[in-house]
């Protein structure tokens, strides 16, 4: 009904949406994703696959804050959620490279052979790995919607 409080009509849904804000703070949570994924994977000296259930989480609610409600947000944030994971997943092995040879980062990082450093992330989502992968999609697409109050009974 027109009365009720929590009444918000789709257009004016629609004029509060900021996809720039949305894809800016999408991508700055994706870009964090991948360090904290590579740090923590590097810290521990495990791959861990459920990293990326974080990712999804973190790109999703950034996605969030352009407050939007049409499908363009959630493809971009399910979009960063997988980038954001293979970024964590890549940096990780190089990490994890560098840190057994005992040599640094960045000279792993520009020195590597980078069909190789892919080779093994695209062996690591063969495993069980691809399931967490989709369940970050999963959120990057589902959690990057505005939170919205419907009334009893009605549909926006």
């Amino acid at each position: 009904p027109e009365d009720y409080s929590g009444y918000v009509d789709r257009e004016k849904l629609l004029a509060e949406e900021n996809l720039p804000k949305a894809v800016l703070f999408g991508v700055l949570a994706c870009i964090a994703g991948a360090v904290a994924w590579a740090l923590i994977s590097i810290s521990t000296g495990y791959q861990m696959g459920y990293m990326a259930i974080g990712v999804g989480f973190l790109v999703g609610f950034a996605m969030r804050q352009g407050k939007g409600i049409r499908p363009i947000f959630g493809i971009i944030g399910a979009a960063l959620a997988l980038i954001s994971c293979v970024m964590g997943d890549f940096f990780s092995i190089v990490g994890l490279v560098a840190k057994e040879y005992e040599v640094s980062f960045m000279d792993v990082l520009f020195d590597a052979s980078y069909s190789e450093v892919m080779s093994v992330v695209i062996e690591n989502m063969a495993s069980m790995t691809i399931v967490f992968y989709g369940i970050a999609l999963y959120e990057g697409y589902k959690l990057s919607f505005s939170a919205q109050k419907a009334p009893e009974g009605g549909k926006i």
